[in-house]
């Protein structure tokens, strides 16, 4: 076992869950995901309908592509 008593060091663990390296590739990791995401006025939209449209999507599941399609241009 190690003490180090009042004796400044620095590590690199590189590891995520280090305050240091986490930070340093949190940071990459947005930077990268900021270049390859659409620069768009919103981050997140979501899409309900009641419980009672589902047994209608159960059968026809080509028409859930749809309708998602109409709620995303409106």
């Amino acid at each position: 076992m190690i003490f180090i008593v009042n004796t400044p060091f620095a590590t690199a663990s590189k590891g995520r869950g280090c305050p240091s390296c986490g930070k340093k590739a949190t940071d990459i990791w947005i930077a990268t995901m900021m270049a390859r995401l659409p620069d768009v006025p919103f981050q997140h939209g979501t899409f309900t309908m009641p419980d009672a449209l589902w047994p209608l999507f159960e059968n026809n599941r080509w028409l859930l592509g749809h309708l998602f399609a109409l709620a995303a241009d409106n």
